[in-house]
Parts: structure tokens; sequence; C-alpha cells
């Protein structure tokens, strides 16, 4: 994993969270290595945040995430 672009959280109610984020990956990343950073990831944030429900990752790339201020803003 390089960086990440775009990092979302949304209170889905008094104890469960979201959490959405646009994940920017070497680009020689394998399909499975992807996997293996996204289910390493998930279960470090739900480990230190049990209010944690959803973690969703979208693999991108640079430049692929919108500007801020832009469309859907």
């Amino acid at each position: 994993m390089r960086r990440i672009d775009t990092l979302l959280t949304m209170q889905l109610g008094p104890s469960d969270v979201l959490v959405a984020a646009k994940v920017d990956f070497d680009d020689d990343a394998s399909g499975a290595t992807i996997e293996d950073a996204a289910d390493q990831a998930e279960r470090r944030l739900t480990a230190r945040y049990p209010q944690i429900r959803y973690v969703f990752l979208d693999p991108t790339r640079t430049g692929d995430a919108p500007e801020p201020g832009g469309p859907g803003d």
C-alpha cells in the first residue's frame, strides 16, 4: 500500500460505524496481496474500535480519486 487517497466514516447507529477508503496500492501488487492487506486492515480496525461493523477498501490508482470540491462533493 502506498497511500490512502480518501477516507470516509459513517455513523450508522449508536454503536455501528462504517469505514470506507480509496487505497493506492503499488502498481505491481497482486490480487492476493491486496486481499491480505484489506483483511489485515479490517482486523486491526475492528480490534481497536469494536464499534466498526463494516470496512470497505477500494483499490485505486493515484489520480483516480475525485478532487475535493469536484463532482459529488
